[in-house]
């Protein structure tokens, strides 16, 4: 899943849910539930994705993952 397919997904939550997974692996959301609803607003809010990665960083603690080796 990619940041910019979220916004026309018919399921704009399991999207969301789905582009945590593959950028940070099921046991990261395990542990941050709250990760997949964090991108789902800023899509919402139209923010770019390196801004969201940066603001769960703030958040959780968690770097960017690598764009080379996600998607």
């Amino acid at each position: 899943m990619k940041y910019d397919d979220i916004a026309q997904s018919e399921d704009i939550h399991e999207a969301s849910r789905l582009y945590a997974v593959a950028m940070y692996g099921q046991e990261v959301i395990n542990l941050f539930p709250p990760i997949p609803s964090m991108i789902r607003e800023c899509v919402l809010a139209g923010i770019q994705e390196e801004q969201v990665l940066l603001e769960v960083f703030k958040d959780y603690r968690l770097p960017p993952p690598n764009k080379d080796t996600k998607q």
